[in-house]
């Protein structure tokens, strides 16, 4: 016998969005998927997920005009990222990210 339930809540007049769904009754035990959602602009936004394999997070700033900043990261991976981007719309924006593992930078991406 298999059991599903979801869960949703988003109070009135606070950008928070959590949703919940589970899965009771399979041979691997409760199967799960969590979200959360904060948005308290438009200018910043994050996001938290969880499932029974990993945890993630990806959160999103925008500055000011042209420039925003992200970062992101889970746990199935060991990863981060972090990174800005510039756009100033008169040419292709241009962007730097650092993928970073156990605090040992991996990698340097620009693009022009």
């Amino acid at each position: 016998m298999l059991g599903l339930g979801e869960l949703f809540y988003q109070p009135s007049g606070f950008p928070l969005e959590v949703a919940f769904s589970g899965l009771l009754g399979t041979d691997e035990g409760l199967e799960y998927n969590a979200d959360i959602r904060f948005r308290p602009s438009n200018d910043f936004d994050l996001n938290l997920n969880s499932d029974k394999l990993s945890q993630r997070f990806r959160a999103n700033y925008r500055a000011f005009r042209g420039v925003s900043f992200r970062a992101s990261g889970n746990t199935r991976e060991n990863a981060a990222c972090a990174g800005f981007r510039v756009n100033d719309q008169s040419s292709k924006p241009a962007e730097i990210l650092i993928d970073g593992n156990s605090e040992t930078m991996q990698e340097v991406n620009l693009r022009i």
